[in-house]
């Protein structure tokens, strides 16, 4: 989990939580494929002992990309090639995740909710000692 918080810092790691537990479309990508699989596994580590149990590639192949029009939720992880190849309405609908630079790109049709303030300054209280502050303004909501 202190991978995730190196790469996207609190703030977008709640983000990153509060998808997963609002059960979003995620589309993680990189230039670097060897990143894909342990951001995914650091990021499901955090919900232990809970599972997801939604679509799950930590790599499409660019002939599986069609992938993305999976009715239901899933984690996909992308090489950054493929990105520009995601369709306007897929990603629309997504949270798109760069895990080279711990930019969030939340999509205008997510429905994605944050966390009450509340709660959310909570957790950051309790997670800053972990938090090598990435900077917070790589989060985008289109729409």
């Amino acid at each position: 989990i202190a991978a995730l918080f190196r790469m996207f810092g609190t703030k977008r790691f709640l983000d990153l939580v509060t998808a997963v537990l609002l059960e979003k479309k995620m589309i993680f990508w990189s230039r670097s494929l060897h990143m894909l699989e342990p951001s995914f596994r650091a990021l499901l580590s955090a919900f232990d002992p809970l599972m997801w149990h939604g679509i799950y590639v930590p790599l499409v192949p660019k002939s599986l990309i069609d992938v993305v029009y999976a009715p239901c939720p899933y984690l996909l992880g992308v090489h950054a090639s493929l990105v520009d190849s995601i369709p306007a309405e897929v990603s629309a609908e997504a949270v798109l995740v760069d895990v080279d630079t711990g930019a969030l790109d939340i999509g205008p049709a997510s429905d994605f909710l944050r966390m009450p303030e509340r709660l959310r300054q909570n957790f950051e209280a309790q997670l800053q000692p972990f938090d090598e502050d990435r900077g917070e303004t790589d989060v985008t909501e289109r729409g």
